[in-house]
């Protein structure tokens, strides 16, 4: 018999076309750093014409509620101890080379001739005791720049000395001022209201003589504190330049206490040298020289 045949076997099936791999996703790619563009500088404000009015700066509250801003001065005076500057000051005021006593003095001179610059039309001086030869010399040498600069003068001035009394009156006498500008007070002072002894004169009521004082001296021992205490509201509306000769170390703190807090300025300040002794008291007297809120 013949085998029987084999079975055929079936078309293989077409292959499939591979089947392409799904691409990978992008990688992302950070952007580059942003370059920081700088800035313009705000524009300048354009500088105002040379003729335009300055503006005036803004003036916080606290400064609207204070005490009114002194006079545009010089920060201070020169340096009490500055001999060139002292001899200026005393050749302006008499014209004539100063000797070497005057020179204990210096910061009066220098005090008296910052008045007579802010004064106006007249220069008005008080001045309490200490008219010794020094106290006659400065009266008298005031008195006459005041003239000099064509201001009219106007001096009262305490003494209890009877033999100072005199040497002052015979040196304004002598000057050839006017009898009603000038007003000598014999006797001491007093500045506590109510305490008045006889023979004696309230500080107050020789403030009150004057709308405005542009010197006062205050060269009695003693009298500084209840100057300061008690006559401290006329001060202020009164007086534009105080001259305070201080004889112990408790006088200049009371001055520096009192007067700082009221808002007037030191301008010039040369202490008092203590006796080692007895500190207590002064061996030479110090200066203070103070400017008042007065315009």
């Amino acid at each position: 018999l013949a085998p029987p045949p084999m079975p055929v076997p079936p078309p293989a099936a077409p292959a499939e076309p591979p089947v392409a791999a799904a691409p990978a996703p992008p990688v992302p790619v950070p952007p580059p750093p942003a370059t920081p563009v700088p800035m313009a500088p705000p524009p300048r404000p354009a500088p105002p014409p040379a003729d335009a009015a300055p503006q005036p700066r803004p003036v916080p509250a606290a400064a609207r509620d204070s005490a009114p801003p002194l006079p545009g001065l010089a920060p201070v005076l020169a340096d009490p101890l500055d001999e060139a500057a002292i001899a200026a000051a005393y050749a302006t005021l008499a014209g004539t080379p100063m000797p070497s006593a005057a020179r204990l003095h210096g910061t009066e001179w220098l005090a008296i001739e910052r008045s007579l610059q802010d004064a106006r039309g007249g220069w008005a001086a008080l001045m309490l005791g200490g008219t010794g030869p020094t106290g006659v010399e400065i009266a008298l040498i005031a008195t006459r720049a005041a003239r000099a600069q064509g201001l009219r003068p106007h001096l009262v001035a305490t003494e209890s000395a009877p033999d100072r009394l005199s040497r002052l009156r015979a040196g304004l006498a002598t000057e050839g001022l006017d009898p009603a500008a000038t007003r000598v007070i014999p006797g001491t002072i007093t500045a506590v209201p109510g305490r008045t002894a006889v023979g004696q004169t309230l500080f107050q009521d020789l403030l009150q003589e004057a709308p405005a004082w542009d010197l006062v001296r205050v060269g009695l021992r003693g009298i500084l504190p209840p100057v300061l205490t008690h006559a401290l509201p006329l001060l202020n509306a009164r007086v534009r330049w105080l001259v305070l000769s201080t004889h112990a170390r408790g006088e200049e703190g009371t001055a520096v206490r009192i007067l700082d807090g009221a808002g007037w300025r030191l301008m010039a300040d040369r202490p008092a040298l203590l006796d080692l002794s007895g500190p207590r008291r002064a061996q030479r007297n110090g200066t203070q020289v103070w400017r008042g809120p007065l315009p």
